[in-house]
């Protein structure tokens, strides 16, 4: 194991994460953890008054830091999925997805069409697994993470 290089362990963990979601043992709940923070009650206020949340706005930090207080290895195991090349809107869709924000929920927080988020969400997917799996796998591996 001392040997196993970062593809290696992406690859066992792509592997331990399909399994798992095939089998339906996944954790699909969003962690009380997230949902007592206040960067999720942050969250609650912008989705209720349709505003958007800019690239730059603190709340993006303030729920990375309520994620993974819950799920210690969420950011780790996402860069370690991507191969090191996690984009900061990657990490943000994901982090709404593991917040259990919907797709039309997105659009709003991140002034993109519906579309661009069935894209994105895709495209995390493909480069995760290396081929699109749909947008259930995907949003079920984020939220066990």
């Amino acid at each position: 194991m001392e040997n196993e290089t970062p593809t290696d362990l992406a690859e066992q963990l792509r592997e331990k994460l399909l399994s798992l979601q095939k089998s339906s043992n996944l954790s699909r709940d969003v962690s009380s953890i997230i949902l007592e923070s206040e960067a999720y009650a942050k969250l609650q206020n912008f989705i209720a008054n349709y505003k958007y949340i800019h690239e730059s706005n603190k709340i993006w930090n303030e729920l990375e830091t309520a994620i993974i207080k819950s799920s210690p290895k969420f950011k780790t195991h996402l860069q370690l999925l991507t191969g090191g090349n996690l984009k900061a809107q990657d990490l943000h869709l994901a982090l709404l997805i593991k917040c259990g924000v919907t797709p039309t929920q997105m659009t709003v927080l991140v002034g993109k069409a519906k579309g661009t988020i069935s894209y994105r969400r895709e495209a995390l997917c493909v480069r995760i697994f290396g081929r699109n799996l749909g947008a259930k796998v995907i949003d079920d591996i984020i939220r066990s993470l």
